[in-house]
């Protein structure tokens, strides 16, 4: 009995353990009906949804680096497909590969994506249509995000995602705010000052200590009212570089070609 009550407290004690966090290889991924060169981009934009899902990913290059150029070429471009995977993935130590295809036929783009364990199951797959550039990323962030949680489910595995970035949007509301509160105060007190600088040089008669105090008061609201009109311009000028770095940190923007030139396409999350 003492055994179990010893174990049963370590296991209170210790909590249920954290999962492993889900490791996923993500080869180049094959394009059909397009320039050869857009795969490498679809792959980098895959790999980073996957990264961004939380899962540990290795990439072509990554690959390629621990694996060595010529024989990544032979384990992805064998006959034995699955096991040409299963002994890509083990030898990487990942959990799974992540194999995908892209097509473009006419104005249509169709993605085909699998998840395949480390034994060679094929644990999840899913296929979408888009209708241009932009609407295909986003069925690759949808996908990518799918896969990466049913992974982990799947494999008893766990998600890091990654950590939330400096907050700049309430960083750049709050600077917008106390940039226009400082401008207004700022033009109220300027105009302050010109009234007292206006009442000064005024023709009626006005007593040396009125005149004293008026100076007094024009000067200093003055000062305070420029004072408060650089602040508030600093402000809104940060105003604008927290968003931008708010922006920045949320989306993307690629150049994907297309047969007739290329489309600029804005992604990322809000």
């Amino acid at each position: 009995m003492a055994p179990i009550v010893t174990t049963g407290l370590l296991l209170m004690l210790t909590g249920t353990p954290t999962p492993a966090r889900l490791r996923l290889a993500v080869p180049s991924i094959s394009v059909t009906g397009m320039p050869a060169e857009r795969s490498e981009f679809f792959t980098e934009h895959f790999a980073g949804v996957l990264a961004r899902a939380g899962a540990d990913v290795t990439s072509p290059r990554q690959i390629a680096q621990v694996l060595g150029a010529e024989r990544q070429r032979q384990l992805l471009g064998c006959s034995d497909g699955t096991s040409c995977l299963i002994e890509l993935a083990n030898a990487l130590g990942s959990d799974g590969i992540v194999s995908a295809e892209i097509g473009q036929f006419d104005d249509v783009f169709q993605v085909n994506a699998k998840l395949i364990s480390d034994d060679g199951r094929v644990l999840f797959s899913q296929q979408a249509r888009a209708g241009n550039a932009e609407a295909l990323l986003d069925r690759i962030d949808v996908i990518g995000a799918e896969l990466a949680s049913m992974g982990a489910r799947l494999l008893s595995r766990g998600l890091t995602p990654a950590q939330a970035g400096a907050p700049w949007l309430p960083l750049s509301i709050a600077a917008f705010a106390l940039g226009v509160g400082s401008e207004i105060v700022a033009v109220v007190m300027l105009l302050r000052s010109n009234d007292l600088a206006q009442q000064l040089r005024g023709t009626g008669p006005i007593d040396i200590n009125t005149a004293t105090r008026w100076a007094a008061e024009g000067t200093q609201a003055n000062t305070v009212g420029m004072a408060l009109a650089i602040g508030g311009g600093a402000l809104l000028a940060a105003g604008g570089i927290f968003l931008g770095l708010e922006v920045s940190s949320r989306s993307s923007v690629a150049l994907v070609p297309t047969g007739d030139g290329g489309h600029f396409v804005l992604t990322g999350r809000w």
